[in-house]
């Protein structure tokens, strides 16, 4: 059976976060959400993933000692939340570089080092229901030539205080994103991401052209010999060139 205890998280005198399943071990955290039909404010967290899963169905290798959680979110169907992904985005890196110095955003929302990925975002909705499940290397060993754990950077890392200040950190962005918009958030994106002025290739097109910025909807804007594009979030991986 799952340990399930309280835990509340307050700024600005709003909860959001106020119960945490933690598991030694499941499927997926975003699957275990979605099965359980648990509240909003809720948040599944696992020791171990056997079928974690990243964008575009790759799987998420999730060995003991990396922080698996989702988080679960009543969004409704009548909001544009396309932004979502990149506040989450924002929000985790600051977290995270409270730890760790040189990590920054690659659209839509890894974290990575020196080119390397310390944290993934996968965010699914449904029916107004979002759930969004993250999967951060912090003191496990990796195989992965494309990756890199937290305790290679800057040591060991206390894994229930990066959790707390992840979800801390998360409240404040949200809030800002639910009562202001996009706007303020949407730089603090382009402060912490090195794309910007980056030659890339966009994979599914195949676009090729010089990172522009992203618009108000969250949309990697490439400027190419055809034109500008608007690449959607969620559709395409990008790789430098």
């Amino acid at each position: 059976m799952p340990k399930v205890f309280l835990k509340l998280v307050l700024i600005g005198d709003v909860f959001l976060f106020h119960t945490i399943v933690e598991l030694e071990e499941v499927d997926s955290t975003n699957e275990f959400a979605l099965r359980m039909n648990l509240p909003e404010g809720s948040v599944v967290v696992a020791k171990r993933q056997t079928e974690g899963r990243g964008r575009k169905g790759r799987g998420w290798v999730s060995p003991v000692g990396g922080l698996y959680f989702s988080l679960v979110l009543h969004v409704g169907t009548d909001n544009d939340v396309s932004p979502l992904p990149l506040v989450f985005g924002v929000a985790i890196h600051e977290a995270l570089s409270r730890y760790c110095h040189g990590l920054s955003l690659k659209w839509p929302n890894d974290i990575l080092h020196e080119g390397k990925k310390v944290c993934g975002i996968l965010c699914e909705l449904n029916e107004g229901l979002l759930i969004a499940g993250v999967g951060i290397n912090v003191n496990n060993a990796i195989e992965l030539e494309g990756a890199i754990p937290m305790c290679s950077i800057c040591g060991h890392v206390d894994e229930h205080k990066l959790l707390s200040d992840i979800l801390q950190s998360i409240e404040h962005f949200y809030q800002e994103f639910a009562q202001n918009g996009f706007t303020r958030i949407r730089e603090e994106w382009k402060k912490r991401s090195r794309m910007l002025g980056k030659e890339v290739v966009v994979e599914g097109g195949p676009i090729r052209g010089k990172v522009e910025g992203i618009d108000e909807r969250g949309c990697l804007v490439v400027v190419t010999a055809e034109g500008t594009k608007k690449i959607l979030v969620g559709d395409v991986s990008i790789r430098f060139i």
